[in-house]
């Protein structure tokens, strides 16, 4: 089983564009099955595909010839989406740039979440969404002190 498993990782070698469902079942199955390198890709390929961290030539842990080259095919509400899996799985090392990434997306998709093409929306909890309202105007009153 492990094995089989563990084969689910080269998928991701191959495509440059992977649904996020796809990286999302990755990311879960790796570290309920206790598989590190399956959790490790699936991490690396969150945060690749934040916008944020597209100029970063590497994350820490990242592999060369690993999954660097894949990343999460744009959909609406991906932003929220990633932060949620990322709260979900707990991974702090992801958790600054997904917030940020959520906070550029303006207040009223904050509360009211981003629609997607399927007529569903990508929401955040509300507890989520106070941190990022804060954070965002802590953002705006540092960013008024650099002009």
């Amino acid at each position: 089983m492990r094995s089989l498993l563990s084969d689910l990782r080269y998928i991701s070698r191959f495509d440059v564009q992977i649904p996020f469902c796809r990286v999302r079942a990755i990311l879960r199955i790796g570290t309920k099955y206790e598989i590190p390198d399956l959790r490790h890709d699936a991490i690396v390929i969150l945060g690749r595909s934040l916008p944020q961290c597209a100029s970063i030539v590497a994350l820490p842990g990242e592999n060369p010839g690993g999954p660097a080259t894949s990343v999460i095919s744009s959909q609406d509400g991906l932003s929220f989406d990633v932060l949620n899996l990322v709260l979900e799985m707990d991974i702090p090392s992801l958790l600054p740039i997904a917030y940020f990434s959520c906070a550029t997306e303006g207040i009223v998709p904050i509360i009211s979440g981003l629609p997607r093409k399927d007529g569903s929306k990508a929401c955040l909890v509300p507890d989520v969404q106070k941190t990022i309202l804060v954070g965002r105007e802590r953002l705006v009153a540092a960013q008024s002190t650099l002009w």
